[in-house]
């Protein structure tokens, strides 16, 4: 899988590099994401972000922002507990057999 806190270090490598400014907001965003990676990648080394949060990324996608908000917040309402563990069960399977997982992929 991708390696997104490799792409976000080279990222923001060349953005010092070519004297690109950035916004705190998305500075401060971006040291947490590698903060979060890191972390994650020491508890478990398979664990892959990218693939971690990519149906929510695609919800997102296939929705827009204001369906995908509206509905999300709707399920957290609706949805027993039990279904968001088993969400979570799946999300973490996902995040480390993502490479596994490539051919569900819409």
């Amino acid at each position: 899988g991708l390696d997104i806190g490799l792409v976000l270090r080279d990222t923001m490598q060349l953005m010092y590099r070519h004297g690109v400014s950035v916004d705190g907001n998305y500075a401060t965003l971006i040291a947490n994401m590698l903060c979060l990676e890191g972390l994650a990648k020491q508890l478990e080394p398979r664990f892959n972000l990218i693939d971690c949060s990519y149906p929510l990324l695609r919800g997102h996608q296939l929705l827009g922002d204001r369906a995908f908000r509206r509905s999300f917040c709707m399920a957290q309402l609706l949805l027993p507990v039990t279904v968001w563990e088993l969400f979570q069960s799946l999300n973490l399977h996902a995040a480390m057999h993502g490479s596994s997982l490539k051919r569900f992929q819409i």
